[in-house]
């Protein structure tokens, strides 16, 4: 910018000896023309050279200045001062004349596609090396004469930008610039968070959602990757770990327990991906807030949108179609919603020779607000699944699902509030959650429906009392009302020879209420650099019907840093969980039924030989017992005989090894190597004998390799390999001439198995980056050479014949998204 800056001093100073004033004049100015500065200097010394002068000239960083100190003696100096301000005032109007004219030239950095600002980009006019950074909302600012200047924006984690921009006006622009795909530099959250465990497992939504087999990007599909979890059969996409069942693993959305985790028949998850945050995996050693599992725990928290500006996405799949979208309210409040409804009922006909129809769909809304200290929001999420299968087509020879006709539905609905208050030391968390869930199935034979309405509370603490040491203590509870609607047949229609032709049903309609509160005390201590131990206890109250069980839990978990590149982790603890409100209940379980408990213990390694480069080892026992197994033997309760529907006679245990190599983005390559040998075995007392429990699989192994070529090409690729799960055999076939109909009898050990399950899925996604949106094509390319895997055996009428029962063929699956 020119400036011109001026002072004048006009003073008298009386002579001792003459009694006449001198005169002293002082003329101080600034200018960033110097030719004007020149100039007037010879001017005045041309005509007051016979004067005493003194000239003073510093350069200062805005400038040149001069200071001109004149003192006259003579009765000119009346003429000096008028002269002087003449040639002042002249000079004066010379500078503005000649100074340059100025534009204001101010802009908006947004990310290209999602729109959102840039902070801290650095906007740098190359000419004049002078730059600026954007703000918060990615503004900046910059005043230059007119003229024509190259123009250089370079966000860290974006592509350099650069352009030659021409002003003659003042002007304010808009520049996208796309995020750089090779850059190390990811956006993190400033709150420090430590593991819970040395047995958690994370990973990057995004790796998650690009992994193939995810059924159109569902990043929770992934989790089935990691090791310790067993294969589940078709696409249900149970989460089965460590050689326990599906019941016994906890799924917790922002703490609170969510009945299912995927849709049933399509295995997708009942939340949409922009509403996942964190995805945390214990397949042991669970932290002590969570309880009332005896497997492993799968956390998600969910996403609080913060935009500045409407952002969405829509898109259809073979699967089904949907949306998202999150928009800002104003005074810190934002409001997301999202929903998908599938038509995958439309594709069974290509997988199985039944007749088979079916839907499912989901929906969740967020309303959340935050600010410096609190955060309150209130997640709406839900979901509705039916399936009706009416039987073998005419003309099929053995069905897939069964030979009975039979309805399906599973649906739940649930609200959660959290507030979250940090300050300082301090970490106060409170949730409230309550809906209702609802599982039926019906079929010619018997009919069950059940309904819940659970509410829960949650309240955590936590004291960051020391940099090395935390506490942690809170308050996790449960009320449920439980309604039922069951009948089921008293007698054995299919036994031989049979008793009658019409059978007796029992029928019961009745509600129980559960409750169960527990309390925890969780501590994380760091005696040395190196060395985090984590320890506490976990105390659970199980009420119904009068009855009361407890269950204490302690649980302990160190992970010792003993080289630069090795750690070792270890975890050990008892966990229990109540049997299900059906099985305590008088008239259809036994209400002396104990709680199932089990004990665990994992120990291993981490070894970090380079940044990209991680591998993991450890082994793991899961003793399980007091299972609960059918029976019916009659029991004495309270002066009554009752039939014992079932006991805590059960006994199992899980064991194995896992292996687990990351390959961290190299080159744009990255790769995910898990392997998996374990055994899984199950056995009723009095007997001491193990035998092989259904999800037994000694070998799994998962491959998976993900490659940005470049250009928003991005292809993946998986392939899976695991050992057949145990199945009976057949022992013996009579036919029944009552019936006209044949018997099997099958074996009560699982000694057959079914032949090694082999896949290779690859995913192949394109992406189109344009400055107010994104647009994403992918194709699933599931069980690429068309492996026949055999998911179980059926037999035909007469038992003479079996065949396999195989999962899906080579089948592409293609999606369109378009993200705003």
């Amino acid at each position: 910018m020119h400036n011109t800056y001026m002072q004048f001093i006009y003073m008298h100073t009386a002579s001792k000896s003459s009694k006449k004033k001198d005169t002293l004049i002082s003329l101080s100015f600034r200018l960033d023309n110097r030719a004007s500065i020149e100039v007037f200097t010879q001017i005045f010394d041309s005509r007051c050279q016979k004067q005493e002068q003194h000239t003073n000239t510093r350069h200062t960083g805005n400038g040149y200045m001069q200071e001109h100190r004149a003192r006259y003696s003579t009765p000119l100096h009346n003429v000096c001062f008028l002269l002087l301000l003449m040639l002042t005032l002249l000079g004066t109007s010379h500078t503005t004349y000649a100074k340059k004219k100025t534009l204001r030239f101010e802009g908006t950095v947004l990310e290209k596609g999602r729109r959102e600002p840039i902070e801290a980009a650095g906007v740098f006019i190359k000419e004049l090396r002078r730059g600026a950074y954007t703000d918060a909302n990615g503004k900046f600012v910059h005043t230059l004469p007119p003229g024509t200047y190259t123009l250089l924006i370079k966000p860290l984690g974006f592509v350099a930008f650069k352009k030659k921009i021409t002003l003659t006006t003042s002007t304010n622009k808009t520049y996208y610039i796309e995020p750089d795909p090779n850059t190390r530099f990811q956006s993190s959250t400033k709150e420090r968070r430590f593991k819970e465990s040395s047995q958690q497992q994370s990973m990057n939504r995004k790796q998650l959602a690009r992994m193939a087999g995810g059924l159109g990007g569902d990043p929770l599909r992934g989790i089935q990757n990691f090791p310790g979890i067993a294969r589940a059969s078709r696409t249900n996409g149970d989460i089965i770990v460590r050689g326990a069942s599906f019941a016994d693993t906890g799924f917790y959305v922002d703490g609170h327990k969510l009945p299912i985790l995927y849709h049933f028949g399509a295995g997708l998850t009942v939340m949409n991906r922009r509403f996942l945050q964190r995805i945390e995996f214990f397949p042991g050693g669970a932290p002590l807030r969570y309880g009332r599992l005896t497997a492993g725990l799968v956390s998600i928290e969910s996403r609080s949108a913060q935009p500045k500006t409407v952002h969405g996405e829509a898109y259809i799949s073979f699967a089904g179609a949907g949306f998202y979208l999150e928009l800002p309210l104003g005074a810190g409040w934002t409001l997301s919603a999202a929903m998908n409804r599938s038509y995958i009922d439309a594709f069974f006909s290509l997988f199985t020779p039944d007749t088979l129809t079916g839907h499912f769909w989901d929906y969740q809304a967020k309303l959340s607000w935050r600010n410096k200290h609190h955060s309150l929001s209130f997640f709406l999420l839900g979901s509705d699944d039916v399936l009706n299968y009416e039987g073998l087509k005419e003309g099929g020879e053995v069905p897939v699902i069964g030979r009975d006709k039979n309805v399906t539905d599973l649906r739940f609905v649930r609200l959660i509030s959290k507030y979250i208050y940090t300050r300082k030391i301090l970490t106060f968390r409170a949730s409230l959650a309550f809906g209702f869930n609802q599982d039926g199935k019906e079929d010619s034979l018997q009919r069950r429906n059940n309904w819940e309405w659970p509410v829960e509370l949650r309240i955590d603490t936590l004291l960051q009392l020391h940099k090395t040491f935390r506490l942690s203590f809170g308050l996790d509870g449960v009320w449920s009302l439980h309604h039922f609607d069951v009948k089921t047949p008293q007698t054995d229609v299919t036994s031989f020879p049979s008793p009658a032709p019409n059978p007796t049903y029992l029928e019961d309609t009745n509600q129980k209420i559960l409750t169960a509160p527990a309390l925890y005390l969780s501590t994380r201590w760091e005696p040395a650099k190196d060395i985090v131990l984590q320890a506490g206890v976990r105390g659970d109250m199980f009420m119904t019907e009068g009855r009361m069980r407890f269950g204490i839990s302690p649980r302990l978990s160190a992970s010792v840093k003993v080289h630069p590149k090795w750690r070792l982790l270890l975890a050990t603890g008892l966990y229990n969980r109540a049997p299900s409100i059906e099985q305590w209940s008088t008239e259809q379980g036994t209400p002396t039924l104990d709680l199932q408990k089990a004990f665990q213990v994992a120990g291993g390694f981490e070894f970090r030989p380079l940044r990209q480069f991680k591998l993991r080892m450890q082994g793991f026992y899961n003793h399980m017992y007091d299972l609960i197994t059918p029976s019916g033997a009659p029991i004495s309760n309270e002066g009554a005989f009752l039939i014992q529907n079932y006991t805590n006679q059960g006994f199992g245990r899980g064991y194995g090894l896992e292996l687990q190599a990351r390959l961290h983005p190299l080159q744009n390559l990255s790769a995910w190597v898990t392997y998996t040998f374990s055994h899984a075995e199950r056995g009723v007392r009095p007997s001491e004998t193990y035998t092989l429990y259904e999800f037994d699989q000694p070998h799994i192994l998962n491959l998976m390799v993900m490659w940005r070529i470049g250009g928003g090409w991005f292809i993946n690729a998986r392939f899976r390999m695991a050992s057949g799960s145990p199945t009976p055999s057949l022992q013996r076939v009579i036919y029944d001439a009552d019936t006209d109909d044949y018997k099997a009898t099958l074996s009560l050990e699982n000694d057959d198995r079914l032949p090694t399950f082999h896949q290779l899925d690859v995913r192949v996604e394109k992406r189109w980056v344009f400055q107010h949106w994104v647009l994403s094509f992918y194709l699933d390319l599931h069980n690429l050479y068309n492996a026949r895997n055999a998911e179980e055996f059926r037999y035909n009428y007469n038992y003479t014949e079996r065949r396999p029962i195989n999962g899906l063929p080579f089948f592409p699956a293609f999606g369109v998204r378009g993200t705003f």
